[in-house]
């Protein structure tokens, strides 16, 4: 529901995961989280909501959400677990985002960029067919696993034309979950690419997840965290630069 006619609210923060504004009648600070109160993951353009302080409850407009790919959202996300010295999620934050942007580029690359350029009539079978394929073959892939894949892929240049050829391409996605070999990423004919590409190879943010969310339960320092948040940013964002992921 949408009114016109209610306050906007002017002190805001919008997250991943949630909504958060501040009630201009009352001046509670509500949390909205996106899936519970929204049941809606889309971004927020406007949208009418209930003040969530029991005393107050009174309706009002939200507006001006972010808009940013999922795994920016995330990175900039750390530097608020880093002011917050959340040093443990940082760290299992930015090793989601390289998984998320692995998943990006895999979607842009196998599945969006194919469907614009097939000459022929795209339907909700075939794109639906071409997005399952890709999703049964890479939800269950660990970290290394799907850096794998997205090194594979990347190096490759691998640029299907038509559904048919992305196909082709998801269905040999299991014989590249082998480690890349450094010849083969220094086979990129981009230097800048190759070495970006290596960078997330030689990475150990997926083993310093680990150590912190597996039984060792490793409390790391704020120097950790500041390499981490570094070289996530570097890698990533030189990457989604170079192979065109916006």
């Amino acid at each position: 529901m949408t009114d016109l006619q209610h306050p906007y609210s002017t002190d805001k923060h919008a997250t991943y995961e949630n909504f958060e504004a501040r009630c201009p009648i009352c001046g509670y600070w509500n949390i909205f989280n996106r899936a519970t109160e929204f049941a809606d993951f889309g971004p927020i353009c406007f949208k009418t909501v209930e003040c969530l302080n029991s005393s107050c409850e009174q309706q009002f407009n939200i507006n001006g959400d972010i808009i940013s790919p999922s795994y920016q959202e995330f990175i900039m996300q750390c530097y608020t677990f880093k002011d917050e010295k959340r040093y443990m999620l940082c760290i299992v934050t930015l090793a989601q985002a390289f998984e998320l942007f692995f998943s990006h580029f895999l979607y842009k690359t196998l599945v969006d960029e194919p469907i614009k350029k097939d000459p022929e009539p795209v339907t909700a079978e075939n794109y639906n067919a071409l997005s399952d394929a890709l999703y049964e073959r890479v939800e269950k892939l660990a970290y290394r696993k799907l850096r794998n894949v997205f090194l594979s892929v990347a190096i490759q240049g691998m640029t299907p034309m038509t559904m048919g050829e992305a196909m082709e391409v998801i269905q040999k996605i299991p014989d590249m979950c082998c480690d890349s070999s450094d010849k083969i990423l220094d086979t990129c004919p981009d230097d800048n690419t190759g070495s970006l590409l290596r960078g997330v190879k030689a990475s150990n943010i997926a083993s310093l997840r680990n150590r912190v969310v597996h039984k060792e339960g490793f409390r790391p320092c704020l120097d950790d965290v500041e390499s981490a948040l570094s070289e996530t940013r570097m890698l990533i964002f030189g990457l989604a630069s170079r192979l065109g992921v916006r």
